[in-house]
Formats: structure tokens, C-alpha cells, sequence
């Protein structure tokens, strides 16, 4: 943020040429994007079941606590706890949009996926705002670099998770840091981290990212009050606020998947985090050939280079803190900063490639990276046209048909239990892994606990805590029906041969050692069970009657508590998720490792 720092492109660049690289990204950006809302608003609410993955179970736990906000003022999934298990500001802009489209189910879901493309468009048309400044060049090549980042990770951005809005102040944060007169816009800058804490609250790591360039720079000490006048009352503002609302600082959400695991064992994720980046990886290659064709030509200018330090640094301090301080794994909009480093590094090789060619020097190579980077962007919005344009071709020539068992997802599976009136009365139900599409499809239909804990409350994890929680659940709800989804669900039988169904929940922790609540059912009391899908993410889907579970018997304690401390309740419940080559993530030996780690750690040895 020195005031010595170049702006820009080279000035001998013509505006058509830099504008012209950002409308063509733009362009690419705007057909991907209009996939997905104009093969919903073609398709026949009936036909649901066809585009329901479009969005990850985890955003219909949004979409049902924001119905829920918009149509009774409450935060809350299951109608009854109220929860903070969610990130702010995205959960705020769904209820203002509960509010005006409705809060029954096809509406929302389709103005969902129209916000979502809105947003990621919207985010690079933003650069129109810099045009007719010096900060045009800046403006123009983030905004197409943010193009190309969000389809390389799609899933991180466009299937209703959070780090869609943060997109939004993507351009305006470069335009910021980049600009000769940073020092002038600290406290629109501090606006800016404001905005990205509660669009994700580890978002506050680019707060200190931020400091710590302008302590680099050796500038007054004032420049801090600055930068945190505003993001650091917001976010006190954000702990407090939820300290009272909910007896929880931070979202219960992130709090109950790390109950009973050790810190300083969870490193598998950092190996995934960084496998995430292998886009980054591979755009390194061209980064550093360009950087040395600038340097031996003399047209190199250090643009972009401070926001890039900025965004990397925070990405590896997040992936480090999930490493040390979490204990499940970590899902893609999770790696919302390497995804926005990867578009602060496309920049910067823009930015060098516009630099060769006004230098008049390897301007083939130049060109030849310019394209490179406009055809990789343009075979991702292919890959993401595929399934909306088959969706809307199979909607206009046959409509609603049925989906064979093998080819079923368990969001599928749950409309399909919806449509078939198995849940009569508006029973309430409890159901952990899988269970966010049937708790907002269903929402007219039933009432439904998440059993992992991620939308409960400040009690439920003191019960879990102190070995209450299957107390807290037998006297906090009047449950009709216990559901679970499983690869495997252990069975023993009794000397009579008898089954004994064993369920414990949750089971997607990594390291965590402790037995979580576990319950136990006899066959008789068995209503529901159906397999649908195939390996890696298929499954079995179980429904009990609640009021007919028994006291789970000492060998089916035991398994649990030896499954919990052993290998992991995940690979024993999902053992066909892991060790998929090429695609996986889930490796059974980097998991087996840091189980030992976790064991040492708490000092239960093991092998």
C-alpha cells in the first residue's frame, strides 16, 4: 500500500485490449451461469427430484432455518431449538429472500439458484464501477481472474453455501490494497473484512493478513486503528450478540464436531486443503515463467503481488487451524480462500501478460497464456452447463420419470418418502448425516432434529459433554421416528437370535475418540429401510420408531466405544467413501495416522 506502487496495466496498453480480456471472461462467467435458473424455471415443480442436488444437503439447512426466520421470526431448524449454526451473512440475505418470493419449498429453492448466478455475475460486472479510473486495469483483470476461479471450484461457490457472497467484495478489496492511495481508503477496506468475517467468521484471519502487510510497510500506527474501526466492533458486536441470543459466541455448529477430540491431530486436512490448491499448483507454472520473462525484459511491476500475499497467507493460516483445532473433515467451501487466491494469482499472470505485450516483448507467449486461461475457463463452464442443459432437455421432452434405486441420491430418496405420505400427522423426527434436504422439503410435512447437533443449541453440547445427550434427546423431544443413512449400520444378535440395530450419531468425525449418543433398536421396530445409490455415496437409508428403542446391550456399547477409539466410527458407518484413486480425499492410512496422533495426544496409546 505504498504510495509508490504502480497502478494498472502499463499505461501503452490500449483500454480495449484489458477490457476486452474481462468481457470475454464475463461473457463465459454469464452462460455458465445461466444454466442452472433457466432449467429451474422450465421445469415443473413436480420434477423437482431431477434438479434437487443442484444445492449440497448443507444449504437446505440454510434454506429451512431461513424459512423459518422469514415465516415465524425464529432461528431455528426443527421448529422448537433455536440455533446459530450457521454463517451469518448469507443466512441473513436467504430470509430477506424467504420474505419476499415465500417460504414454500420449489419457490425459494429456485430464487436461491437464481441469486446464487446473480451474485457470481454481479461480482465481476463490479469492475464497470472502476472503468473511467486509474484503478481500471486493477479493476478489470480481478474481476475477470475471479471469473475463472469461481467455475475451477464451483462446488466451493454456486451450490448455496456461504463464500457466494463473499465474492462480493473480491474486486473492491484488490482495487483497495492495490491502489497508490490505500492509506486513504483504510477504513473502506476495514468495511470490506467486515463483510468477508460474516460471510464466513474464519474470514477474520484476512483482518490480521491485512495488518500485518501494513506493519511490513513500517507505516504509522494509526493506519491499525483504521484498518480495524471497522470490522473489529462488527465482529465483537457479532460474539456478543450471539452470546446472548444463544449462549454461544461462535456457531454450535463448528463447536459440536469437536467434542471428544484432542487439539493437534487433525492434519489430514491440511493435506487435503492442500491438494485443493492443485489448480493453483498447476497456474503456479505459468505465474513464475512470466514472472521471469518480466523481469528479463524489464517491464516487471509488483501489481497484485501484496494481495496475493494477503490471501495466501490467510489460506494458510486457515488450513493450519483446521489441521490443529478441528476434528471433522473439511468440505470444499471450506477452502474459500485458496479458491480466492487462485483468482488473485490468475490476476497477477494477467497482469504480466498485458505487461509483455505493452513491452512488446514474447508477446506470443503472452497471448498464448491470455488464451490458455480464457479456454480453461471455458471448459469448466462446460463441465457445469453439462447436467442443467440434459436437466432442461429431459424436462421439455418427458417431465417428472422415475429414477432407478442404483441411480437414487438420498435427497432423491427423500422426496421420494415426501411424495409417498410416509411421514403423516407432522411427526417429529431425528436424523443426523444427509438429513438437510428432508428437513427443508419437508418442512410443511414434519419437523426434523439434527442429530449431529449442527442447528441445536448451547445445551445439547453441554449434554454431550458431560455423557447426557441421549437423556437430552429422549426428554428435550417427543420423537416418533429415528432416521439414519448408512454404507454400513453394525447389528448384533442376542441368544435368541434376535437383531439388535446399534446407531450411533455422529459418525463423521476424524479424530474424535469419544462414543457420541448411541441408541438402540430391535427389529420390530424397523418401519422403513430402502438402499439406494451406488459406492462411493450410495447407501441404506433406516427409519425406527423411537418410542420402541431398548437399552443398548454391553456388547453393543462396546463396539461403539472400540470403533470410536479405534479406526473411527466414519470408516466403520461409510467404509465405501474412502481410498477412491484417482478423485478421493479420503485416504484410510492418512486417517489411521492421525487417529494414532489423536490417541497419543490424549495419552490412550494404541496402535
Amino acid at each position: 500500500m505504498s504510495p509508490r506502487e504502480p497502478q494498472g496495466l502499463p499505461s501503452a496498453v490500449p483500454q480495449k485490449l484489458r477490457a476486452a480480456f474481462w468481457w470475454l471472461a464475463l461473457l463465459i462467467l454469464l452462460a455458465a451461469m445461466l444454466g442452472r435458473p433457466l432449467s429451474l424455471l422450465l421445469t415443473e415443480p413436480a420434477a423437482v427430484q431431477r434438479v434437487v442436488d443442484y444445492l449440497v444437503d448443507d444449504a437446505y439447512y440454510y434454506l429451512g432455518i431461513a424459512a423459518n426466520l422469514a415465516e415465524y421470526g425464529e432461528s431455528t431448524l426443527d421448529g422448537d431449538t433455536r440455533t446459530n449454526g450457521y454463517q451469518p451473512l448469507w443466512l441473513l440475505m436467504l430470509a430477506g429472500l424467504a420474505a419476499i418470493v415465500g417460504t414454500n419449498p420449489w419457490p425459494l429453492f429456485v430464487a436461491t439458484s437464481v441469486l446464487i448466478a446473480a451474485i457470481a455475475a454481479l461480482s465481476v460486472a463490479l469492475a464497470l464501477r472502476w472503468r473511467r479510473t486509474p484503478s481500471a486495469g486493477v479493476a478489470f483483470i480481478a474481476a475477470a481472474g475471479l471469473a475463472i476461479a469461481v467455475l475451477q471450484y464451483p462446488t466451493v461457490f454456486l451450490t448455496g453455501m456461504e463464500p457466494i457472497v463473499a465474492l462480493l467484495a473480491f474486486v473492491p478489496m484488490l482495487v483497495l490494497i492495490e491502489s497508490p492511495a490505500a492509506q486513504r481508503h483504510l477504513v473502506a477496506l476495514s468495511a470490506l473484512l467486515a463483510w468477508l468475517f460474516l460471510a464466513r467468521i474464519d474470514g477474520l484471519v484476512l483482518s490480521a493478513s491485512v495488518a500485518l502487510l501494513l506493519i511490513a510497510e513500517r507505516g504509522p500506527p494509526a493506519r491499525l486503528l483504521r484498518l480495524f474501526s471497522i470490522v473489529v466492533p462488527v465482529a465483537l458486536a457479532y460474539f456478543a450478540n450471539n452470546q446472548w441470543l444463544f449462549a454461544s459466541p461462535v456457531p454450535v455448529s463448528g463447536l459440536a464436531k469437536n467434542i471428544g477430540a484432542p487439539a493437534l491431530a487433525n492434519w489430514g486436512v491440511l493435506e487435503y486443503a492442500i491438494g485443493a490448491k492443485r489448480p493453483l499448483q498447476v497456474m503456479a507454472g505459468f505465474w513464475l515463467l512470466l514472472e521471469f520473462a518480466c523481469w528479463r525484459r524489464g517491464c516487471w511491476t509488483p501489481t497484485f503481488l501484496k494481495s496475493l500475499l494477503v490471501w495466501v497467507t490467510a489460506a494458510i493460516v486457515q488450513s493450519l487451524y483446521y489441521a490443529a483445532f478441528s476434528a471433522w473433515l473439511i468440505w470444499p467451501w471450506y477452502i474459500w480462500l485458496s479458491a480466492l487466491s487462485f483468482a488473485v494469482l490468475v490476476a497477477r499472470i494477467a497482469h504480466l501478460a498485458f505487461s509483455l505485450i505493452a513491452a512488446k516483448r514474447d508477446q506470443w507467449l503472452a497471448a498464448l497464456v491470455l488464451i490458455a486461461l480464457l479456454a480453461t475457463e471455458t471448459d469448466k463452464a462446460r463441465s457445469y452447463l453439462r447436467r442443467p442443459i440434459a436437466d432442461l432437455k429431459a424436462s421439455l421432452r418427458q417431465g417428472p420419470v422415475a429414477i432407478p434405486d442404483t441411480a437414487l441420491s438420498f435427497n432423491q430418496l427423500s422426496l421420494e418418502m415426501l411424495d409417498s405420505g410416509f411421514f403423516f400427522a407432522y411427526p417429529r423426527v431425528a436424523m443426523g448425516d444427509r438429513a438437510g434436504g428432508l428437513a427443508y422439503w419437508g418442512r410443511r410435512q414434519l419437523s426434523l432434529v439434527q442429530t449431529e447437533g449442527l442447528t441445536l443449541d448451547a445445551a445439547y453440547l453441554l449434554a454431550r459433554k458431560v455423557g447426557k445427550a441421549e437423556h437430552w434427546f429422549e426428554t428435550r423431544f417427543a420423537l416418533r421416528y429415528w432416521i439414519v443413512d448408512r454404507g454400513h449400520l453394525p447389528m448384533l444378535r442376542d441368544a435368541g437370535g434376535g437383531i439388535e440395530y446399534v446407531i450411533a450419531d455422529p459418525i463423521q468425525g476424524r479424530v474424535n475418540l469419544d462414543p457420541p449418543p448411541t441408541f438402540c433398536f430391535g427389529h420390530d421396530t424397523l418401519e422403513y429401510q430402502r438402499s439406494y445409490g451406488a459406492a462411493p455415496t450410495g447407501g441404506t437409508r433406516y427409519v425406527f420408531t423411537f418410542a420402541g428403542r431398548r437399552p443398548c446391550s454391553p456388547a453393543a456399547r462396546a463396539l461403539i466405544a472400540e470403533a470410536a477409539a479405534g479406526a473411527g466410527l466414519r470408516q466403520l458407518s461409510l467404509p465405501a467413501e474412502y481410498d477412491i484413486v484417482p478423485k478421493g480425499f479420503l485416504y484410510t492410512a492418512d486417517e489411521d495416522r492421525d487417529r494414532r496422533i489423536a490417541r497419543q495426544r490424549r495419552g490412550t496409546g494404541g496402535p
